[in-house]
C-alpha cells in the first residue's frame, strides 16, 4: 500500500491483538467452532475495512467504478488470482497432509499434538513472511 509499511504494520498488529482477545473471550464464554468462526470473521472483516479506509486516505483520488474495469485488466488479475489461490491451496495441503498421515498410523491424540505443533510452525512461517514482505521492494 504505497510503501506505508508503518501504518499497515500498526493496523495489522492492532487487529492481531483484537483477534487474539476475541478468540480468548469466545473460547472462555462460548467454547465451540461457531464462536471461534465468528471471532475470526468479524476481526478479519473489520481489518479489511480499516485497510480500505487507509487506502482511500492515502490515495484521495482513488475511485471505484464499473466503468474502469476492462477485459485485459480483468484477465490479468484473474490470472494472478488463480496462481495465488493455487499456491495458497498447495501450502495448506502440505500442512494438512501430515495430520492425515499421522491419523492413519497413530491415535487421535497424536493428531492433536501434531496439529498444535504444525500450527506453531505455520505461525512462525507467517511471521517470517510478514517480515520479508515488508523488507522486499514492491
Amino acid at each position: 500500500m504505497l510503501q506505508r509499511f508503518a501504518a499497515k504494520s500498526v493496523l495489522r498488529l492492532a487487529f492481531l491483538g483484537c483477534r487474539v482477545t476475541g478468540i480468548v473471550y469466545a473460547m472462555e464464554t462460548y467454547p465451540g467452532l461457531w464462536s471461534l468462526a465468528i471471532a475470526y470473521t468479524v476481526t478479519n472483516l473489520l481489518e479489511q475495512a480499516a485497510m480500505a479506509l487507509l487506502a482511500f486516505r492515502f490515495l484521495p483520488g482513488l475511485r471505484l467504478s464499473r466503468r474502469l474495469v476492462d477485459r485485459a485488466t480483468f484477465k490479468q488479475v484473474r490470472g494472478y488470482s488463480i496462481d495465488a489461490f493455487l499456491a495458497m491451496l498447495a501450502g495448506r495441503i502440505t500442512v494438512q497432509t501430515g495430520a492425515i498421515v499421522v491419523g492413519g498410523f497413530l491415535t487421535a491424540a497424536a493428531v492433536r499434538h501434531y496439529a498444535i505443533a504444525a500450527r506453531l510452525v505455520d505461525m512462525a512461517k507467517n511471521l517470517l513472511r510478514s517480515v520479508t514482505t515488508t523488507l522486499t521492494p514492491g
